[in-house]
């Protein structure tokens, strides 16, 4: 799933006042940032967080390396399966995550030949 990517602050400071064109410039740029940051704040209210991707579970391996860059030590991580062997992995009571670091994650599952093991997770926190 594609990330959005957010605005960063403009770093230009105000022209002088006596520079009417370079005044017009910079309130423009302005405008368009606040506009951005609007577009930005809807998104969020509207539940698009930038915190959400896709993974398939290893077929024959009892655990599986998530890579993200969001995730901490203290992450929340919450998943959805996307696929019926997904969601019998997630109901079978050998699904948990048994590790958390830095930009990873260790999801521990059931050792199946199944390939289709596909989720949509979210990252919080």
């Amino acid at each position: 799933m594609a990330r959005q990517s957010y605005p960063s602050v403009p770093e230009t400071s105000p022209p002088l006042p006596s520079d009417r064109d370079g005044l017009l410039a910079w309130a423009s740029s302005i405008v368009r940032f606040i506009q951005q940051i609007t577009d930005v704040t809807r998104t969020l209210r509207d539940g698009k967080i930038n915190s959400v991707g896709d993974i398939t579970l290893d077929a024959s391996a009892a655990t599986t390396t998530l890579t993200d860059r969001l995730i901490t030590a203290d992450s929340f991580i919450g998943f959805m399966p996307t696929t019926a062997n997904a969601a019998a992995a997630l109901q079978d009571g050998a699904f948990y995550i048994s590790a958390r670091d830095k930009g990873t994650a260790t999801i521990t599952h059931t050792n199946d030949a199944n390939a289709d093991k596909t989720l949509t997770y979210v990252i919080l926190g």
